[in-house]
């Protein structure tokens, strides 16, 4: 007996610092978000003039959250309402990629959002950089469309004895991503006020399970001020730079990590490795066409341990994926925008829906003097349909 007890406590210690492992490999992940999100952000910023004119804008959000899956456990029997805070920059012509884009504004937005049926998906409270694009622009009357990735934490997570019914959200940090049009009227040269529709999405990208995510559409009603504004007359226009039509190559690395497909398992990387050929459509995007290799070693050592298959070659087949797909970046300088979709070539265990999306943001770094090639920074987002499979961080080159 005294064997035993000694045997299972040596188990207990070392299960404790497997997880304490896991969470701290987790806990560094969200740092390297948190860290890229918020440089992002800075660098969008720094691309702007300081006298460029400034926005404060509350808002306040009446909404639902979605079941986008026949696996979406909770029934969502109440509304959600929120509360924002937004600040942002209008863009003057600072830089020429400013008319291009038709005067985008970019800015980060504090939000609260409290879910229907609280006691199972609680609370949220995001940091949000995010970039707006003119759809239509009166003497008034006002169009615009805001784009947004984040950080989240939502206070209701999954638990096995407190909140079973709760398989949508498996940790209390998660990335967000919205999407949001807004129409404004102006009342005043320094005050509009807005009526809008948003769309807002929260995982954590499969590092922790269950990750279902959480889908909330919403509604919006609030007013813009701002201290110093400008004529649209008064923004400066940029020389007329000819477009060169040149085929490209870009080629990326990225890593992700993921829970082992049991519940509170040990968390594995999944390597991603891509290459495409890039033709620009204007001179603020193009158009990417590649393929895309993935190896997911979570699901090689879950089938390895389970002794799935007679050969080495055989699990490492089943964990590996090639992909095919089309992109299209949007260029803000030294920042951008890459929107993604694609689909399977090869078939392998647990592989989802044949259709996946990728919404990327990156960071170009400064130039080098000997060569045309820009490296950059990236954070992607995976997903198939609603439901995101991984959040991945890496880099690449494009020339």
């Amino acid at each position: 007996m005294p064997e035993v007890k000694e045997s299972s406590t040596l188990y207990a210690i070392c299960i404790f610092y497997a997880n304490l492992k896991d969470q701290m490999n987790y806990i560094c992940l969200m740092r390297w978000l948190i860290f890229c999100f918020l440089f992002l952000q800075i660098q969008m910023v720094a691309q702007t003039d300081p006298a460029d004119p400034i926005f404060v804008e509350p808002s306040i959000y009446l909404g639902r959250i979605i079941k986008h899956t026949k696996k979406f456990q909770p029934e969502v029997t109440e509304n959600t309402v929120g509360l924002e805070l937004d600040f942002y920059k209008q863009t003057t012509g600072k830089n020429p990629w400013n008319e291009w884009h038709n005067y985008p504004q970019m800015g980060i937005a504090l939000t609260y959002f409290r879910f229907g049926d609280r006691e199972i998906f609680g609370e949220s409270f995001s940091v949000l950089p995010h970039l707006r694009l003119r759809l239509f622009s009166g003497s008034k009357l006002q169009f615009h469309f805001r784009i947004g990735a984040g950080l989240a934490y939502l206070s209701n997570k999954y638990d096995f004895q407190d909140n079973p019914t709760n398989n949508v959200i498996g940790s209390h940090f998660n990335g967000t991503v919205s999407f949001k049009v807004d129409s404004y009227y102006k009342i005043h040269p320094n005050w509009r006020v807005l009526l809008g529709t948003n769309f807002t999405h929260f995982s954590n990208g499969g590092s922790v399970p269950p990750n279902l995510g959480i889908n909330v559409v919403a509604i919006n009603l609030g007013f813009s001020y701002s201290p110093n504004p400008m004529p649209r007359t008064s923004f400066k226009k940029s020389e007329a730079v000819p477009l060169r039509k040149k085929l490209g190559f870009d080629m990326s690395y990225n890593m992700a990590l993921k829970e082992s497909i049991a519940i509170g398992g040990a968390k594995f990387p999944v390597y991603i490795g891509s290459m495409a050929l890039t033709f620009p459509l204007t001179r603020t995007n193009k158009l990417l066409l590649g393929s895309e290799y993935e190896f997911n070693s979570a699901t090689y050592r879950f089938l390895k341990h389970n002794e799935y298959y007679p050969k080495e070659a055989e699990y490492r087949a089943q964990a590996s994926r090639v992909l095919v797909f089309v992109g299209d970046e949007f260029q803000f300088g030294d920042v951008s925008i890459v929107v993604q979709l694609g689909t399977y070539l090869s078939k392998s265990f647990g592989q989802p829906y044949p259709i996946y999306n990728k919404l990327a943001f990156r960071y170009y770094l400064p130039s080098l003097k000997f060569t045309n090639a820009r490296f950059y920074t990236s954070v992607n987002m995976k997903s198939h349909l609603a439901v995101a499979e991984y959040i991945s961080l890496g880099g690449g080159v494009s020339f």
